[in-house]
């Protein structure tokens, strides 16, 4: 009975964590599911950063011909300044998990995080990065609550996609 009390008790104490990582993947579905109705609204297909590659070209080195998407640092409001770690890695598992939709191309954290504490107009982004759309966001963590923030851009003409906030104990 003692085992079954204490990995109950490490649940409750991992439960921001949880919370956490289930936001982290709230997130990603949505920027997946909004990213893929777009493109069905389109009337044509896009290439959105080169076309196909042709047969005697390296498949490996070609350019993604699908939704092109840059994850920025989320941004710490957290008065703590130790809580940076926490709003980069959640950016690290909104990378990591968006990653893992093979309709998607999902440009690299070293690419994105040079932006970190800049503000940066997305349409920069587009002519950089070949990004298509952005997703931006910030963290805040007060005592026991937790804010997540995430916002999908158009890096096209900078229009707001989707948004929203997620509030968790």
């Amino acid at each position: 009975m003692e085992a079954l009390a204490s990995i109950f008790e490490w649940l409750r104490e991992q439960e921001a964590g949880f919370s956490a990582m289930a936001a982290i993947l709230v997130i990603a579905g949505v920027v997946f599911t909004g990213i893929r109705f777009l493109m069905g609204r389109r009337s044509q297909p896009v290439a959105e950063a080169a076309t196909k590659p042709t047969a005697d070209e390296d498949p490996l080195l070609a350019l993604p011909t699908g939704p092109v998407v840059a994850v920025l640092p989320f941004e710490n409001l957290s008065r703590d300044p130790d809580q940076e770690y926490f709003s980069d890695g959640l950016t690290d598992d909104i990378i990591t998990a968006l990653s893992r939709f093979k309709d998607l191309f999902v440009i690299a954290r070293n690419s994105t995080f040079r932006y970190k504490g800049q503000a940066v107009d997305v349409r920069q982004l587009n002519k950089e990065l070949g990004a298509r759309y952005v997703l931006e966001g910030s963290v805040q963590r007060a005592e026991a609550r937790l804010r997540v923030t995430a916002q999908l851009l158009d890096a096209k003409d900078g229009t707001h996609l989707w948004a929203e906030t997620y509030d968790r104990e």
